[in-house]
């Protein structure tokens, strides 16, 4: 059986954004949402959903699902706290499989918007080929019932 080391999976990892106090120290106390009252999009809510740049009234972790349902972090859906190795290690490989091959995320949503469209082309066709063949069906009966005609 042969060793396999995973130490390498950290080389072109950046982790110094896995960490809460690094992530909340990027706003550098200038995030603009921070200052209105009642706001949900806070750094300290981005910074856990290792996420920013929504509006105020935003929850962070609903977005964050919303709109990167793909996302290993929002998968394992629960606080930075109570990750255990297994949950790094998701996130880690994640990381390393998106760097490794960028068009990954950014080809997530094109696919997505592909399959819509592939979804909304089919219902159409399906629509359409419904109708010509019902239509067939008619030129037939109006064809043999003349045909059957004295």
């Amino acid at each position: 059986m042969q060793e396999h080391e995973v130490g390498h999976l950290f080389d072109t990892v950046n982790t110094q954004y896995f960490d809460y106090t690094n992530r909340l120290h990027t706003f550098n106390g200038k995030w603009k949402y921070d200052k209105v009252k009642g706001a949900n999009c806070t750094s300290k809510n981005l910074a856990k959903q290792h996420e920013m740049l929504w509006d105020p009234e935003d929850q962070p972790s609903v977005e964050h699902h919303k709109h990167r349902p793909d996302c290993e972090l929002a998968k394992l859906n629960k606080p930075e706290e109570q990750f255990v190795v297994k949950d790094w290690l998701r996130v880690i490989s994640y990381v390393k499989a998106t760097q490794q091959y960028p068009c990954i995320a950014e080809s997530t949503e094109s696919l997505s918007a592909l399959m819509d469209k592939l979804v909304t082309n089919t219902e159409k066709f399906s629509a359409l080929n419904f109708v010509k063949l019902f239509v067939n069906f008619v030129i037939r009966l109006k064809l043999e019932n003349n045909t059957t005609k004295p």
